[in-house]
């Protein structure tokens, strides 16, 4: 473990860095579909980063909208792999635009990626970040269709095991996760190969997978996954945290969304 700038946070103020709800009998009235496609065979390593398709690394603060900085980085590099633009989208939009506490979504308090690119979905567009930045709380919601940068047909349910998380991050694009965070290993982390073997149990926080690969430093190949994070560029590795792959690390398997576009 390392010190970054949350470090000296409280365990209350730590609780409102997750916000990721899993969605359970609301599925059934929205327009996507579970588990995936059968996906294609995937390349050794993958790093949407160098592709161009990622944006900088965004901080949540002290909201509990994870699943909004999630579901933007998803739907920010599926829509630059399919039309070659890389667009900042509003995480503001969707904290104030999808409240509604009877399906789920909660502002600063949680919420589900399913809602989310449904509402994308139904509003036929999200704002771009420029245009509707974020304030990292509750607001009213004021979505102007002059300002649209992004959209979604639906969204797309994964469930499988890693091998399958690999071939579909390879053939679709940066990916929604669920992991559980509430970990002082996690909160501390700054470098290497995030290994906690202590990491599992139900989901708390979303994050957006955006690649993996394999690290020969400690003499052994260590294969990992690139998460990106919204806990700021000073947290973890500028930002992102390499996890362990192939041992289901923090259950990152259990939770797999992804806009379809």
């Amino acid at each position: 473990m390392g010190l970054n700038q949350r470090s000296a946070d409280t365990p209350q103020e730590k609780l409102s860095w997750h916000g990721l709800k899993t969605c359970g009998s609301y599925s059934s009235v929205l327009t996507g579909r579970d588990f995936g496609p059968t996906f294609g065979p995937a390349p050794k390593s993958l790093d949407y980063r160098s592709m161009g398709y990622v944006t900088n690394v965004k901080d949540q603060g002290d909201c509990g909208c994870c699943f909004a900085f999630a579901s933007m980085c998803a739907l920010e590099g599926q829509m630059a792999k399919k039309y070659g633009q890389l667009k900042s989208l509003s995480e503001q939009n969707i904290v104030d635009c999808t409240y509604n506490p009877v399906t789920g979504n909660w502002g600063c308090d949680g919420g589900f990626a399913e809602q989310t690119f449904q509402y994308v979905k139904d509003n036929n567009g999200v704002a771009s970040r420029d245009s509707y930045p974020y304030e990292g709380a509750l607001g009213t919601c004021r979505y102007n269709p002059k300002n649209k940068a992004g959209n979604a047909t639906g969204f797309q349910k994964v469930q499988g095991d890693e091998e399958l998380l690999k071939r579909a991050l390879a053939a679709v694009g940066p990916l929604v996760v669920g992991i559980k965070a509430d970990m002082e290993t996690l909160y501390g982390y700054s470098n290497g190969v995030y290994d906690d073997s202590g990491c599992y149990g139900d989901v708390n926080h979303a994050v957006a997978l955006v690649g993996y690969g394999t690290e020969y430093s400690t003499g052994k190949p260590v294969d990992y996954w690139i998460v990106k994070n919204s806990w700021s560029e000073y947290w973890g590795e500028s930002g992102y945290v390499k996890m362990i792959r192939g041992v289901n690390i923090c259950n990152i398997t259990s939770y797999v969304v992804y806009p379809l576009v």
